[in-house]
């Protein structure tokens, strides 16, 4: 049986700006994220076994968090551009507080609109 287990990101410099980070791929955690990172290390050992593929995100929070599942595991990360996160166009970077709503456009699904030019 294959067990898969996801880990989102610890928190980011931009998440606790409350900055959109869509593709951006500079962004490190901060000192709660890289504890957060240890945390989520101690919980998957609990449930995988040692030498388990650990596969992240390119993203620098992302191989942040995932460098100490990896040696808990005792393996090295394997980066994967295809696990990126959204992007959100012109939006990364802008402070949530600085976004304005848009209508979306009359016969399009919601789900398919470029919003600030990123992903659909």
């Amino acid at each position: 049986m294959t067990h898969i287990v996801l880990v989102r990101h610890g928190q980011s410099t931009w998440n606790l700006e409350h900055r959109l980070q869509g593709q951006t791929m500079h962004v490190p955690l901060t000192d709660l994220g890289r504890a957060q990172a240890e945390q989520a290390a101690r919980r998957v050992v609990e449930l995988v076994a040692p030498g388990t593929a650990v596969i992240s995100s390119d993203q620098l929070r992302a191989v942040q968090t995932a460098e100490p599942i990896a040696r808990a595991l005792g393996v090295a990360v394997t980066t994967d551009a295809r696990l990126r996160e959204q992007a959100l166009g012109r939006m990364e970077g802008k402070l949530s507080e600085e976004l304005t709503p848009e209508p979306a456009p009359p016969g399009i699904d919601v789900a398919d609109v470029r919003w600030g030019g990123g992903e659909s």
